[in-house]
């Protein structure tokens, strides 16, 4: 192949403008994210049940919903929420189960059960209730009503046409209602009550079809209209002779109950969570978004929409930082290339290898359907070291060969002929490391599938150029003069290529104190590396992060609303705010005794305390504060959809509910007293007190009064929820309700003055036939896998890594754990352990892999242990550098340690080749080694900086992404140079001794010719 690249030099340059072409395409159509795509195909069925608390709201709507979407298959998990008057089950699928697919599959289900017919018609949809808007917008005017009905009829409606979208979630909106207010007076002097003007309303404001009429020519539709279209015409509705509605009750235009409170630094209004379909693309809904925002806000310019929470900021200045450290690195690996040729013209042929390559991958990840994320990135500056390796080992032969006085063509020739086999077997080994992780499954499966097919994509991408365009160019305009530069330079080489023969020397003479010594830096080091302590995901300043905010059950909004202004108004107070939004009525359900606040600071460069400095402050001020159950400040989660935001969390099921929480709460005191360990909190849904209204069934039956009309007079009175009727305004209908006013509801001698009716057309006092006992209920019924939950989690500090934690609490698990008690780990602690089991299959294949393809290359079954001795010790370099550094070990920097097993080899790889050649050629062992490792020291060197100064930007790196890039550039660089040494001293002894056994070995399976 190279001699073809050579000898037909337009058909090569065509053949590197194709790559470019087709990168640059593919570039232009690559969706941009800052991950892989790991959401999980989750699929939500709401249901609503007007009137029906937590119990009945499980046992007839959950759990039939459960039962039948608990078959389908590729179901992961199932989870569901029971809560007064609504229903949410999440099914949440195996990620390699299509979405449209699932959804499919859960609307059928559905579909098929028989649910009582008070309960709406169940919604399915494909986006995760919990996970994190992808954009925010505040809507905020002086009109309230107006507000609400633009945010709710107008800007949600077109937001939700945005392509990607799975729905928009408001947060402080109150719907547009007609109310009617009964006053229980005027209803006891006439002789009605609640459910009397119900049934009036019901019956007299009427709209339905009658039919159709037809005649020899003409065909009449029948439309029965009784409707009222004014709150006015409703009002005058006649009850009964000479009294109309207005006379015993108060209806107005109004906005629904209060169960929902937003507002921007203290400015109320409605915030607009535009979150995006599992598997859509962050960005191009937000871009989509604003292009959209000019006309959005001309809509209504009576109110300002301001766009907050922009997710894809954090996204783009990451990407933006990765594109800088991949030409920063470029830039530094060509001049680290130039210090050591010394040629102008050399240089600038291994530097085109880089554009060519880069661009090669990137038509590569867009028919493999890879996203430009960090990961992708990150992966591709790394590869800035194997693709200039690749190149340098070519060049640096080449040179070689013209200095010895051979023509440009012969000298091209010949030196990809000699290296040929080395970079085979290079290229060899990278790809054992990388293709089988990239057909790992799951979570972690996607993040290594990423990484490892970029890595792929660079290793075969860099080898074509490396055989065919660079000694097509060196055959062109390469020289074997040198420079002035090079011959001022010389001598200080050549100085360390003697000093390296007297050392390689005393190696081979102490070739066991040698070893034994390596062998002792590792066990060292595996000692080391278990104190590294290991995460999921490494904190990093993002600039924003979550507060969430509980106060005892039965708090009301207004209630809670006076306790989170306070907060939101503190928060403001602090210099490196930016800003902060708030909403009352946390969860799906609206709990009005919960909050959450989210606060965005100032960028990086325009404060000087970090986030994590400002979040303990945050954590201090709450603590001061009176009034709450339960506050939290945690890390915005890039990977979201979890209802406890923290790195570790706990799933407790249990058949009983009360076993799971006393459960829960042991464990919440345990890790309250681990030290480390910030943001203690769990689900455990606190009892709301309630009025238990019992019938007196004696005296009901005696008076004739039924059951049901008790039951609809206290609905009617007190709940609001069930709609009446409707007033039809411009194509649009709104609900009539009916309540008694708020003042009314304040006391319990109104409830018990309420009027119901006899079966002889009298009325009696509900007090007669009731009485009220007060109690506790639950609020919301939690259910995972079709068992009561309960979820504990813990945020931690920079002193408690993840898996020790996980290790603590495990060990201490009689502590806490009930009998009848299953538990199991959720977030970043199950990720965490899946990345382990992950990372110990990944080594071991690679392992596998690579002896199998070198022996295979070198028909021995003893060489590629010489090669593979470089690799325990390129572990012991990046433990080392991560200690160092005060890093954990993490998902990042496994993927770096995994880096590092394919690129060690290759200095080691280098020697042993060279080595070969000489002693197979009749040279004696020890000249053999002593000669290839000088012959390869400048190479191996120039190979070794110019990956560490290309890798550089990454561990230097303090921006936004520097918790990924830092931990795999650190593991890489620092492996990469302790590694070299080995490859310099510890082969060459392995080498001596292990050759002459190799050569005994060869004898028994070699054929005599």
């Amino acid at each position: 192949m190279h001699k073809t690249a050579i000898l037909r030099p337009v058909t090569t340059v065509m053949f590197a403008l194709a790559l470019i072409f087709f990168g640059l395409v593919e570039r232009n159509g690559m969706p941009s994210a800052l991950y892989p795509n790991v959401d999980f195909p989750i699929v939500i069925v709401t249901t609503t049940y007007k009137g029906a608390n937590a119990d009945i709201v499980e046992s007839k709507v959950s759990d039939k919903i459960e039962e039948a979407v608990s078959g389908i298959s590729g179901l992961d998990t199932l989870s569901s929420d029971s809560s007064k008057g609504i229903s949410i089950v999440v099914a949440q699928f195996k990620l390699s189960k299509n979405l449209d697919e699932a959804v499919n599959d859960v609307r059928d289900k559905v579909s098929s059960i028989q649910l009582p017919n008070e309960v709406d018609k169940p919604s399915v949809d494909k986006y995760a209730l919990n996970s994190s808007p992808v954009i925010t917008l505040f809507l905020a005017g002086t009109d309230s009503q107006k507000v609400m009905k633009h945010a709710d009829e107008i800007l949600k409606p077109r937001l939700q046409r945005i392509e990607g979208v799975g729905g928009v979630t408001l947060k402080g909106l109150r719907k547009k209602q007609i109310l009617i207010s009964p006053d229980p007076a005027l209803l006891a002097k006439y002789s009605l009550t609640m459910n009397d003007l119900t049934n009036i309303i019901k019956a007299q404001n009427i709209r339905m079809d009658g039919g159709k009429t037809v005649d020899p020519r003409h065909e009449y539709q029948i439309l029965i209209d009784n409707d009222s279209k004014t709150v006015q015409a409703l009002s005058d509705l006649r009850i009964r002779e000479g009294l109309s509605l207005g006379d015993v009750a108060t209806v107005s235009d109004t906005l629904a109950e209060e169960r929902s409170y937003a507002s921007l630094d203290g400015k109320a209004g409605v915030l607009l969570m535009v979150k995006k379909m599992t598997g859509a693309n962050e960005i191009a809904i937000a871009d989509a978004l604003r292009a959209q925002l000019p006309a959005l806000a001309a809509l209504e310019p009576t109110m300002s929409l301001t766009p907050l929470q922009d997710a894809t900021g954090y996204i783009r200045d990451t990407l933006h930082g990765v594109q800088f450290d991949l030409m920063l690195g470029s830039l530094l690996a060509s001049l680290v290339i130039f210090l050591f040729l010394r040629n102008f013209t050399l240089t600038l042929i291994a530097a085109v290898s880089l554009p060519v390559s880069i661009f090669g991958v990137f038509a590569i990840m867009g028919w493999s359907g890879q996203t430009f994320n960090l990961l992708t990135l990150t992966a591709l500056t790394l590869a800035i070291g194997i693709i200039i390796d690749d190149a340098i080992v070519v060049i640096e032969n080449i040179f070689k060969r013209l200095e010895a006085g051979r023509d440009r063509l012969n000298a091209a020739i010949e030196g990809v002929s000699e290296i040929l086999f080395s970079i085979i077997a290079i290229s060899a080994m990278l790809l054992a490391v990388f293709v089988p992780i990239a057909k790992m499954s799951g979570i972690v499966g996607r993040f290594f599938t990423s990484f490892g097919v970029t890595i792929i994509a660079a290793i075969v991408v860099s080898f074509v150029i490396a055989v065919t365009l660079i000694p097509m160019i060196a055959s062109q305009i390469a020289k074997g003069e040198h420079s002035p530069f090079y011959h001022k330079t010389e001598h200080f080489f050549v100085r360390m290529e003697e000093r390296y023969r007297l050392l390689i020397h005393a190696v081979l003479k102490y070739k066991k104190t040698t070893l034994f010594s390596a062998l002792g830096i590792f066990i060292v080091s595996i000692i080391l590396s278990g104190t590294l302590g290991m995460v999921f995901m490494p904190k990093e300043d993002k600039s924003q992060f979550d507060i969430t905010l509980k106060a005892p059950a039965g708090t009301s909004v207004e209630g809670m609303k006076h306790l989170s202004l306070d907060v939101q108004r503190r928060i403001g107070k602090i210099a490196e705010v930016e800003y902060c939004t708030l909403y009352v009525g946390r969860g799906d359900d609206q709990k009005a005794n919960e909050s959450a606040l989210y606060v965005r600071l100032k960028p990086l460069h325009e404060r000087t305390r970090s986030q994590s400095e400002i979040m303990k402050e945050t954590r201090t001020m709450l603590g001061s504060l009176k009034g709450f159950t339960m506050t939290s400040v945690t890390e915005v989660n890039d990977i979201g959809g979890y209802e406890i935001n923290t790195p570790y969390q706990v799933i407790l099921k249990a058949q009983n509910m009360d076993d799971a929480e006393a459960s829960a709460k042991k464990l919440m005191k345990l890790l309250k007293n681990i030290e480390g360990t910030t943001d203690v909190q769990s689900n455990i849904q606190p009892k709301a007190p309630q009025l238990n209204i019992t019938v007196l069934t004696q005296n009901a039956t005696r008076l004739g009064v039924n059951v049901d009309e008790i039951a609809r007079v206290i609905a009617d009175g007190y709940s609001g929820d069930g709609t009446i009727t409707f007033i039809r305004e411009r194509g649009k209908e709104y609900d009539v309700v009916m309540r008694l006013d708020d003042t009314k509801r304040m006391s319990i001698d109104t409830l018990n003055s309420l009027n119901v009716r006899t079966s002889e057309g009298g009325t009696v006092p509900i007090s007669a036939v009731v009485s009220i006992t007060q109690d506790y209920a639950p609020t919301t019924i939690k259910r995972f896998d079709r068992l009561k939950k309960v979820i504990v989690g813990a945020d931690i500090t920079k002193a408690l890594p993840l898996d020790k934690l996980v290790s603590i609490v495990n060990e201490r698990q009689g502590e806490w754990l009930g009998k009848g008690v299953a538990f199991e780990l959720d977030g970043d602690a199950k990720h965490m352990q899946e990345s382990n089991e992950a990372f110990g299959v990944a080594i071991g294949a690679a392992l596998v892999m690579i002896y199998l393809i070198l022996a295979a290359l070198y028909e021995s079954p003893l060489q590629p242990i010489i090669i593979m001795s470089a690799l325990p010790l390129s572990f012991t370099g990046a433990f080392i550098g991560l200690w160092a550094a005060g890093m954990n070990m993490s998902l990042f920097s496994m993927m770096g340690l995994m880096l590092l097993l394919g690129l060690v080899g290759k200095n080691s790889t280098l020697v042993v080749d060279a080595a070969n050649r000489l002693y197979h050629s009749g040279h004696e062992l020890d000249e053999s080694i002593v000669e290839a490792g000088v012959a390869r020291l400048r190479p191996i060197l120039m190979t070794t900086t110019a990956m560490c100064f290309g890798m550089l930007p990454l561990a230097l790196s303090v921006g936004e992404g520097s918790g990924v890039k830092g931990p795999m550039g650190v593991a890489v660089i620092c492996g990469l140079l302790l590694s070299t040494l080995t490859s310099l001293l510890v082969v060459p002894a392995l080498y001596k001794v292990l050759a002459p056994l190799d050569n005994k070995i060869r004898k028994l399976y070699t054929i005599k010719k």
